[in-house]
């Protein structure tokens, strides 16, 4: 996880910050599906969480959350880029999607 950082926003919710210019190539085209340099500023991008995903009990200690809410939904959450960073706010909730 050394291209990514985790900024806790809330309690419950924290922004998960990734470097572009710490990616490889193949990386890129694994998160992007081409190169980074070849996305567009007006293009849309999503994060999508195919699944329910649970925080571990640490994973939520170390980033001092809630610990009452340690499900990410599944679903699509929009990208937000500046200055070749790219972040994700992923709120939290205590329970999984029905």
């Amino acid at each position: 996880m050394k291209n990514f950082k985790a900024i806790k926003t809330s309690s419950t919710s924290v922004i998960l910050e990734l470097d572009t210019c710490k990616l490889s190539v193949e990386e890129q085209i694994k998160f992007f599906g081409r190169e980074y340099a070849k996305v567009t500023p007006d293009e849309k991008l999503t994060f999508i969480q195919q699944h329910d995903y649970e925080f571990s009990f640490n994973m939520l200690l170390h980033l001092d959350l809630d610990l009452r809410y340690k499900y990410l939904k599944k679903g699509e959450y929009p990208l937000q880029i500046a200055d070749d960073k790219v972040q994700v706010l992923l709120t939290l909730s205590q329970t999984k999607t029905p």
